[in-house]
């Protein structure tokens, strides 16, 4: 288990090859590690929209902290070696529902296991996946939003997110 994947304007400049994007190089210490466990698994720190404007566009003009990565970013953390991304963090909402949807969409292309931001509210709030014979639970949840929850309804809070509460925490454990 690792913990924050982000994107930062740096790393994103320093990507740029073209009109393309290859931070392939961001992960090259780490690949040879991830590439031998029997499950990877970080928190994708970051929504990844190509509708929404890049972190170092916002930040530059509002000054605000703000994350978004370009496809590319998935692309390197998959082929690196993550097997599954954890989503219930504090950027979730950064690109709106939006960059959720967009997220989501890109993780399943790439057939990359998530949890902690949802489409319907259908969808499981976690998720069981089996390695080497041990099944293990993913969760994944968040109390804070950096104030953006407030652009969502109730009720979209209540499909896209999985907010901490106590006893629903307890619930799904």
């Amino acid at each position: 288990l690792a913990g924050d994947i982000l994107c930062q304007e740096r790393q994103i400049q320093s990507a740029m090859s073209g009109e393309d994007y290859n931070f392939h190089p961001s992960f090259k210490q780490v690949a040879p590690i991830l590439r031998q466990c029997d499950l990877a698994v970080g928190n994708l720190e970051v929504p990844v929209c190509r509708r929404a404007p890049l972190r170092g566009e916002i930040f530059a003009t509002e000054g605000h902290f703000y994350c978004n990565a370009p496809d590319e970013f998935v692309d390197a953390i998959f082929e690196a070696g993550f097997d599954a991304v954890y989503q219930g963090n504090n950027h979730a909402l950064d690109a709106g529902k939006t960059g959720i949807e967009d997220t989501l969409a890109l993780l399943d292309s790439k057939g990359m296991i998530h949890t902690g931001t949802f489409r319907q509210e259908s969808d499981p709030r976690f998720v069981m996946i089996e390695s080497k014979g041990i099944r293990i639970a993913l969760l994944s949840y968040s109390t804070s939003y950096n104030q953006l929850e407030g652009n969502l309804t109730q009720k979209g809070r209540d499909v896209l997110l999985n907010q901490y509460a106590y006893q629903k925490a307890k619930k799904e454990l």
